[in-house]
C-alpha cells in the first residue's frame, strides 16, 4: 500500500465498489483518508463509524461528509476541541491565558478562578472566549470573583441579570451601577425580596418564591418565620449554603426540617441545630460530642443527654448537673465518681433518689449526713437513723469541722440541742 501522504483519487478507487475494506486498513491509512480533501462520500460514512475516535472525528467533520459549515463554524470547532483528546496541561493554559488568544474551550474546569481573570484581561482575547470566561466567574463560589464578572464592561446582560440577585450586597451593587445595569430587572427582584420577607406574605406566594433563580429571594423566604414547612423542606437542599444555615437559625423552623439538615457538611449548620430550641432529642444526642458547649447552655435537656454528661462528661458540667434542680434523680444516680465534696449538693437536691440518700447516709462526713438530714425528701426512718449518728457528734467537731462551716450556725444549733 502506498505511503498515506500521498493518497491520489485514483488510489481510493478500489474501495469504492467495496468500501467496507477500508475498515481494514491500519489507522494511520484511515486517517489519511479521512483528511483527503477529495475522499469520496460513500468512504467517509465507513469511517465515521470507526472505533477510533480520531479517524471517526476526522470523517464526519469533512466538508463532503458534513457540508460546508455556517455561521456556526465557531461552536463546532469549540464543540470538537472539548471532546477532543488533547490531554489537560492546565499550568500551560494558565501561563497563555496572560497573553495568547486562548480558546475558552481548552481552559478546564479546574483553573483557579483568579487565572481566569487573567484570561479576561489580557487584550488578545477573542470577545466571545472572554465572555464565556466572565460566565464561568460568575458561577463561583468566591465571592471576589463573582464580583469581578459583575462589574466588568463586557459581561453580558443575561449574566448580570443572573447577579443581580446575589446573595451578596457588593455584587448586587456592582450590578445596579453597571453601564449596562438591567434596571428592570433589579426593580423586580427588589419588589420579590420584599414580599419574600413580609411576615404578612401568603403561604402559598412564599412557596412560589422559593423557586426563584435568585438565591438572594430565596434566602428571604427561608428567613421567614411564617414560611410553610414543606418548603423548609425543600429549601434545605438549596446548594447555596447561606440558605440551609437561614433556616436552621429560623426559630419557626419545625423538628422534622431540622432532622432533615443533621448530616450538613457546613459546621455551622449543625452548630444552629444544637442551638435551636425545636432540636428532637435524637438530634442533640448525635450533635452532643461535637457542639457539648452550645447544648449545655440549653434551658433543659433531655435525660438522655444529662445520662451521657453523668458518666462521660467533664467535671464542671457535672456539677452543673448537680446544681440544677431540675435534674432527675435518676441522672444524679449515676454521678458516681463525684469529689467529696460535691456530696452535699447532692444530698441537698429535690430530686434525688432515696436509694442515693441511703449512701450517703453512710458517709464519714457529718455534714453530708446532715444535709441528708435537711432534706425534705428524706424518709423517717433515714432520719432517725442520721439522728443516732448526730448525736455522737459534740460543740468541738461540729464546728472546727470545714465542710460544716458553710452550712450556718442555725443548722448546727439543731444538731446541737438534739445531742
Amino acid at each position: 500500500m502506498q505511503s498515506p501522504q500521498a493518497l491520489t483519487l485514483s488510489e481510493l478507487q478500489q474501495f469504492i465498489e467495496h468500501p467496507e475494506q477500508l475498515a481494514n486498513q491500519p489507522v494511520e491509512y484511515q486517517l489519511a483518508v479521512a483528511n483527503y480533501s477529495k475522499a469520496p462520500r460513500q468512504l467517509l460514512e465507513v469511517l465515521a463509524n470507526s472505533t477510533n475516535f480520531q479517524v471517526a472525528e476526522a470523517a464526519s467533520m469533512h466538508v463532503n461528509l458534513a457540508g460546508e459549515a455556517g455561521e456556526d463554524w465557531q461552536e463546532i470547532a469549540e464543540a470538537a476541541m472539548k471532546t477532543a483528546p488533547l490531554g489537560q496541561n492546565d499550568r500551560l493554559v494558565a501561563e497563555l491565558l496572560k497573553f495568547a488568544p486562548v480558546p475558552e474551550a481548552l481552559v478546564s474546569e479546574w483553573m483557579p478562578g483568579h487565572r481566569l481573570i487573567e484570561g479576561i484581561e489580557n487584550p488578545y482575547m477573542a470577545p466571545r472566549h472572554r465572555v464565556k470566561l466572565l460566565q464561568r466567574l460568575a458561577l463561583s463560589p468566591i465571592i471576589e470573583e463573582r464580583l469581578k464578572a459583575a462589574a466588568h464592561q463586557d459581561t453580558p446582560n443575561a449574566t448580570l441579570e443572573q447577579l443581580a440577585g446575589d446573595l451578596e450586597l457588593p455584587i448586587r451593587i456592582a450590578v445596579k451601577y453597571h453601564h449596562n445595569s438591567p434596571t428592570k430587572v433589579i426593580e423586580q427582584i427588589e419588589a420579590q425580596h420584599e414580599i419574600a420577607q413580609n411576615w404578612e406574605t401568603h403561604p402559598e406566594e412564599l412557596a412560589v418564591l422559593a423557586n426563584s433563580t435568585w438565591s438572594w429571594i430565596r434566602l428571604a423566604v427561608a428567613r421567614n418565620p411564617y414560611t410553610p414547612h414543606e418548603t423548609l423542606a425543600k429549601l434545605a437542599q438549596d446548594s447555596e449554603e447561606k440558605i440551609p444555615l437561614a433556616i436552621v437559625r429560623n426559630l419557626a423552623t419545625p423538628t422534622e426540617v431540622l432532622d432533615l439538615l443533621l448530616n450538613h457538611h457546613n459546621e455551622a449548620v449543625s452548630e444552629a441545630i444544637a442551638k435551636h430550641p425545636n432540636a428532637s432529642e435524637e438530634a442533640l444526642i448525635k450533635l452532643f460530642p461535637r457542639h457539648q458547649y452550645h447544648i449545655l447552655q440549653r434551658s433543659s435537656l433531655p435525660i438522655s443527654i444529662t445520662i451521657q454528661i453523668a458518666q462521660s462528661g467533664h467535671s464542671n458540667d457535672k456539677l452543673e448537673l448537680i446544681r440544677d434542680p431540675n435534674t432527675p434523680g435518676s441522672v444524679i444516680a449515676e454521678l458516681t465518681d463525684y469529689p467529696p465534696e460535691w456530696k452535699r449538693y447532692v444530698a441537698q437536691h429535690p430530686n434525688v433518689l432515696v436509694s442515693t440518700l441511703e449512701q450517703l447516709t453512710q458517709d464519714y462526713d457529718p455534714s453530708v449526713r446532715l444535709a441528708v438530714f435537711q432534706n425534705l425528701q428524706t424518709p423517717e426512718y433515714l432520719k432517725n437513723q442520721l439522728l443516732e449518728d448526730l448525736f455522737e457528734l459534740n460543740d468541738y467537731d461540729l464546728i472546727e469541722n470545714e465542710e460544716l462551716n458553710d452550712i450556718g450556725y442555725d443548722d448546727i444549733d439543731i444538731i446541737v440541742k438534739l445531742n
